[in-house]
């Protein structure tokens, strides 16, 4: 979801537990809420056939949209609201690339995604998983951009501090 005209919206899952379920994005089509044929994989599309291991997060505006819900093999039941954590995001420059300080994690040659953001969750951490653009990426790296460290000293203080200070990212793969 586009936030604005360089932000969009992105959304973290914690991974706190061995098994990460992330719920697939559904959209209402059934005109009788929590029917076997209540849900699309797609805008406007067939309904689908529901399975009792999956989770379906609603993505259709509304009273439903933001929840989970899972199918109990008579109808759909609500888990929870929706677990992820939403933060709005940009994609960096080339030349922002360069000035990524990693402060856990790892910073590898490996392509990713580098993102900016001003509302960086305090409790995301790499292997995490994000969700940006509709697509599901593990988070490699949390850090700062900084074009030049020796400003007022910065090499002295704890990644803690620099990260409060300075515009906060993340890496994506």
């Amino acid at each position: 979801m586009i936030r604005n005209a360089n932000f969009y919206e992105a959304k973290l899952y914690r991974r706190n537990r061995t098994e990460l379920i992330i719920p697939t994005s559904a959209y209402i089509v059934g005109t009788k809420p929590l029917a076997y044929d209540w849900l699309s994989l797609s805008v406007g599309g067939s309904a689908l056939v529901p399975s009792k291991t999956a989770q379906y997060i609603i993505e259709t505006s509304g009273d439903f949209e933001g929840k989970i819900y899972s199918w109990d093999g008579r109808k759909y039941v609500k888990i929870s609201d929706d677990v992820g954590i939403k933060f709005d995001v940009r994609p960096v420059g080339n030349s922002e690339k360069r000035t990524f300080q990693p402060i856990s994690g790892i910073l590898s040659e490996a392509v990713g995604i580098y993102l900016y953001t001003q509302d960086l969750p305090s409790e995301i951490a790499p292997h995490d998983t994000v969700v940006y653009l509709g697509k599901y990426y593990m988070v490699e790296s949390v850090g700062y951009y900084a074009e030049d460290l020796r400003i007022l000293g910065a090499k002295r203080f704890p990644d803690d501090k620099l990260i409060e200070k300075f515009p906060k990212g993340i890496k994506i793969c």
